[in-house]
């Protein structure tokens, strides 16, 4: 979370006043006592979620930070971390059970390479460009390569694409990342070829859906709700924190929402209506392959049942979804501000009862 200083606090309260689509002042001021009286802390995220907007009813629903920080973790089997937390244990777990997701072509710890079942070292930036031009003539359509590294590749960083044809050109660049790979370990991972529809979004990014997931007490799985990412500019990756943005997605139907939601500490009042490049507009924009997505993911958690509330990434290829990853602790805002305010969904309101009952003891910031 991003802690904004005395001046940044000041400069955002003067943009949300001068918002021409905010609340009346008196109105802000009473539900920000309001929901500091029900969540026992001061509401920031009654700026971060959009809520001063005059068109948001129900701020109650909205869950607070703290809140959100929580819940995964307490539900969650922590000896299962691992799986979703290391990227290359994720992909040989679900690959057994032909789970699709992209096949890893290669991975890396430190100077120790595998590929092709092969294990070598690479000590030079020469050799590193030999061996990425053997991966891409072991899989001749591949155009490209995404670097993940097995940790921590968190929030779009530390993901690097490689393509083919930069191999070829750029040997600066290649020598450049080389330096970099060997000082940690990553994945070497196929780019997922997107469904053509999607890339009228943005065709630079893989846009990603995050659905999340529970598993109740009685072991059945429910896709709780989802959103959509792209990057805003040309970036290949999606991220809000990389300067992308999410839109709300209907689960029944695939539709997108009208809004689209992008950092908001860089700009706290904007919600877009349309893509500022592509300029395809949100609302009533369809995402093909939405049941078979909900139906990929309910399979994976089932899979792995003592991780209960599970964030996916699922990239939507040509024939159909693709899980990216799942994410352990997802964090859980922003399928509560696209929901429209966990506290009101229905599943979810189960979530909150059982996390309440886990707790030593029970607060009113824990309401459900």
């Amino acid at each position: 979370m991003i802690r904004l200083s005395r001046k940044g606090k000041i400069d955002l309260f003067l943009k949300v006043v001068s918002d021409p689509d905010r609340k009346p002042l008196n109105k802000i001021l009473g539900e920000l006592i309001k929901l500091s009286i029900i969540n026992m802390e001061f509401p920031g995220h009654y700026f971060t979620s959009y809520l001063f907007k005059n068109d948001i009813v129900g701020v109650e629903n909205y869950l607070p930070p703290k809140l959100t920080e929580k819940i995964a973790p307490g539900l969650n089997d922590k000896r299962l971390k691992e799986l979703l937390d290391n990227k290359l244990y994720f992909y040989l777990f679900y690959r057994q059970f032909n789970v699709n997701t992209p096949r890893v072509l290669m991975f890396n710890h430190g100077e120790r390479f595998y590929m092709n079942d092969e294990v070598f070292t690479v000590k030079s930036p020469e050799d590193f460009l030999r061996r990425m031009k053997i991966l891409f003539e072991l899989h001749p359509l591949s155009k490209s390569v995404i670097l993940k590294k097995i940790y921590s590749s968190s929030k779009g960083s530390d993901i690097y694409k490689i393509d083919a044809l930069k191999v070829e050109t750029n040997h600066e660049s290649i020598h450049e990342l080389f330096n970099r790979i060997i000082q940690s370990e990553f994945i070497f991972q196929e780019t997922v070829i997107q469904h053509p529809s999607v890339n009228l979004l943005n065709p630079s990014s893989v846009n990603t859906l995050r659905m999340d997931t529970f598993i109740d007490k009685g072991g059945n799985a429910h896709v709780l709700s989802g959103y959509v990412r792209m990057s805003t500019c040309n970036s290949f990756v999606d991220n809000i924190g990389s300067g992308g943005c999410m839109v709300g997605v209907d689960l029944d139907s695939g539709v997108l929402k009208r809004y689209g939601y992008t950092n908001f500490h860089l700009n706290p009042t904007e919600r877009l209506t349309c893509h500022p490049l592509t300029k395809t507009v949100f609302e009533g924009f369809r995402i093909p392959f939405i049941q078979e997505a909900k139906e990929l993911i309910t399979r994976s958690a089932l899979l792995m049942p003592g991780l209960r509330l599970v964030g996916w990434d699922v990239a939507i290829g040509i024939d159909g979804p693709v899980i990216i990853e799942g994410n352990f602790d997802y964090g859980i805002r922003g399928n509560d501000l696209n929901y429209g305010g966990y506290r009101a969904h229905p599943v979810f309101s189960k979530v909150l009862q059982e996390f309440n009952m886990k707790q030593p003891v029970k607060r009113a910031g824990l309401m459900t």
